[in-house]
């Protein structure tokens, strides 16, 4: 997995695939068998550095600063809620036992109702008391509908009671194309205390760019709402975290219909747990790393191309 800060995933395909094909190559007729399986030797050593580089990389890391946060993810009966107030009033609980343990971060799932427009200054003034009272971020989706016209937003209060916010990128063909107005900004980065947080919305995180602009930005740590389909959590949960990898950062990821998980900047994870209406509160500590971007943050997919 850590060649992934090298060359994403078409280095950890590679890796995986040039054994075996060495050993396809040696075992082949087409050309004398001495040669072949001496084809092995510099395909066995390439793995056993790949192998060597993912061990000292983690063995060689200095202990880093860690923030306490919290992920919540109710699972409601309606496909949708439409009451944005009733919502965000079931976690209202939950928040609170945040504040109680003092969290700086707190994620929440993607659309967890529908609000207008027309309240949606409402909604933010809400949220932003609520992260003012308690003093810490809450990162949470919404679907906002304006005229017929609905956009995948991501709300992020901080602290001082601002809100920012982000509309969803890219957006899950069949489910949300065409009916849902795709967003063109950056995913967010914000700035609170000494920590740099990055924002974006579940499908976002399949995507490469996505995780080398929040990486490139200097991302600390990553809070993603999501929503899942049940069967594909883990798989979703894990391309997620492939991203922070290849990013170098935390990420903070809370997914309705799915699971709750944080994963440092390793790929590996800190705490992860199922969501679900009695779902409790989940408390992890996320790493803050101040390390540079990754090179395959700044050159992306070189090694890729260079294979081809």
């Amino acid at each position: 997995l850590q060649v992934a800060v090298l060359g994403g995933a078409p280095a950890i395909v590679f890796v995986l695939c040039l054994l075996s094909s060495a050993l396809a190559h040696a075992l082949s007729a087409a050309r004398p068998r001495r040669r072949a399986w001496l084809a092995l030797a510099p395909s066995l050593g390439v793995v056993l550095i790949a192998l060597a580089f993912g061990i000292g990389r983690i063995a060689a890391t200095p202990k880093e600063p860690v923030i306490p946060v919290a992920l919540a993810a109710l699972d409601p009966d309606d496909v949708l809620p439409t009451d944005w107030r009733k919502s965000l009033d079931a976690y209202r609980p939950l928040l609170s036992q945040a504040r109680a343990r003092q969290v700086e971060l707190v994620v929440l799932p993607e659309e967890i109702a529908v609000v207008a427009s027309v309240d949606l200054s409402v909604l933010e003034a809400d949220l932003g008391s609520i992260a003012s009272d308690a003093q810490m971020s809450i990162a949470v989706g919404f679907r906002v509908v304006d005229a017929g016209r609905m956009r995948n937003v991501l709300l992020f209060a901080m602290p001082d009671a601002r809100v920012r916010a982000y509309d969803k990128q890219h957006l899950v063909p069949g489910l949300e194309i065409p009916k849902i107005t795709p967003g063109s900004r950056p995913p967010l980065i914000v700035e609170v205390g000494a920590v740099r947080f990055g924002a974006a919305v579940c499908k976002d995180m399949d995507f490469v760019a996505v995780g080398r602009i929040l990486g490139n930005g200097g991302a600390h740590v990553v809070a993603v709402p999501a929503w899942d389909f049940g069967e594909d959590a883990w798989l979703h949960g894990r391309m997620a975290m492939l991203r922070a990898v290849e990013g170098g950062f935390t990420l903070v990821r809370s997914a309705r219909n799915g699971t709750m998980s944080v994963s440092d900047r390793f790929g590996r994870v800190r705490a992860e747990a199922p969501s679900g209406p009695r779902a409790p509160l989940l408390v992890a500590q996320a790493p803050v790393s101040a390390a540079a971007p990754t090179t395959y943050a700044g050159v992306g997919d070189a090694f890729g191309w260079a294979c081809l």
